[in-house]
């Protein structure tokens, strides 16, 4: 009887650690035979095995959720649009695409690109987790390109920029 009181506790406490940080287990569909005490019966002392039925909620939501493109956003707080400005700045005249590429060119043994200019350095982009920052810096592109306050000439030097990467890419692609 010991045995079986143990099991049951187990798997009620199995039940409660996997549904309740799931919303009470709405979402995990635990339902009634979790195991866990409902209400009259406390545990099986008795001998009986029926269960109470754990009520679920009725409550639903109106509709699925939406979503709002970074491209549908304006923000005209002079803060953030100078904010905006300076990562342009950064993104688009700042930082070198040719030296992100660097090591592509080594790797697919494109010597006159790779002696054109010499990579960031350091042992990230070179050594350890070659072209993270790579795919961090085109992401940043990205996202500078849809997003709604960047204006139409700055739009156009990133997708520029997008486009240069991409094409060199492609270039190393080819040629390893």
């Amino acid at each position: 009887m010991e045995q079986k009181k143990t099991k049951k506790w187990m798997k009620g406490l199995l039940a409660t650690l996997l549904c309740v940080p799931l919303s009470l287990g709405v979402l995990a569909g635990c339902g009634g035979e979790t195991g866990g005490n409902t209400g009259g019966n406390s545990g099986g002392e008795t001998g009986d095995e029926t269960k109470d039925p754990i009520e679920q909620s009725t409550v639903q939501d109106a509709s699925a959720p939406t979503y709002t493109g970074i491209d549908e956003v304006t923000i005209t707080d002079p803060y953030a649009v100078n904010a905006l400005d300076k990562e342009l700045v950064y993104l688009v005249d700042t930082i070198d695409a040719d030296k992100l590429l660097y090591y592509f060119y080594v790797n697919a043994k494109i010597p006159d690109e790779a002696q054109a200019s010499e990579g960031y350095g350091g042992n990230w982009e070179g050594k350890l987790i070659g072209g993270h920052t790579l795919g961090h810096y085109l992401t940043a592109l990205a996202q500078a390109y849809a997003n709604a306050g960047t204006g139409e000439a700055r739009k156009a030097e990133v997708l520029q920029k997008i486009e240069y990467i991409v094409g060199e890419l492609k270039k190393c692609q080819d040629h390893a």
